[in-house]
């Protein structure tokens, strides 16, 4: 397919630029072993093209998916725009859903 030149290590990125959404997810499939949740081809592009060179040169060094880990836990979640709207007209206090944040003008 798509994915490969002339060996299973060379990648060839600019192959993606060419294929459908439908082509892609199958790339998806082929690469990861199960279906995409990504609907836009664009998105889907960079997703493949990102993993792929990854594999290609090895991935992340251990340190920095601990490092990802950490910002990870020690990030507020935010709450969505829509859910805000959506319990200020019901009378809900942001503050009780942890989205202090978002009250602060």
């Amino acid at each position: 397919m798509v994915a490969t030149k002339e060996s299973e290590n060379e990648v060839d990125l600019g192959g993606l630029a060419r294929l459908n959404l439908a082509r892609l997810q199958i790339l998806h499939r082929e690469l990861f072993g199960e279906e995409s949740r990504v609907k836009n081809a664009g998105h889907l592009r960079r997703k493949l093209a990102w993993h792929m060179q990854a594999r290609k040169h090895g991935g992340l060094p251990e340190s920095a998916g601990q490092h990802a880990l950490e910002i990870a836990r020690d990030a507020e979640l935010r709450v969505r725009i829509g859910e805000n709207l959506s319990r200020r007209r019901k009378g809900i206090a942001l503050e009780s859903c942890g989205a202090q944040a978002a009250t602060r003008g």
